[in-house]
């Protein structure tokens, strides 16, 4: 793949732990985005390596607990990949 295809590879990272959620997100995206390139991890930890090494386009993450919280997740995100979306799920007011 050349520099100008992969510039126009979206990548997303969703940071599921509940494998019900996982597969409902996998299904949706590939039903309707099927040309994202897309990596479901189940934490911050994961989400981070892939962060360093992978030009993320959408970080998707839900409050992760108990040993991470998507503040920290999400903070990691805009200093080292600023130009990623990051979009934070929750079921509350934040």
């Amino acid at each position: 793949m050349n520099t100008d295809q992969q510039a126009d590879v979206f990548v997303v990272i969703a940071v599921l732990p509940d494998p019900l959620q996982q597969s409902s997100l996998r299904h949706l995206l590939q039903q309707s985005l099927p040309h994202w390139r897309c990596y479901f991890v189940n934490d911050a930890a994961a989400a981070r390596a892939l962060l360093k090494d992978t030009a993320v386009t959408l970080l998707l993450t839900q409050w992760l607990q108990p040993d991470d919280n998507a503040d920290l997740l999400l903070d990691f995100a805009c200093r080292h990949s600023p130009a990623t979306v990051r979009v934070l799920l929750a079921a509350h007011n934040t």
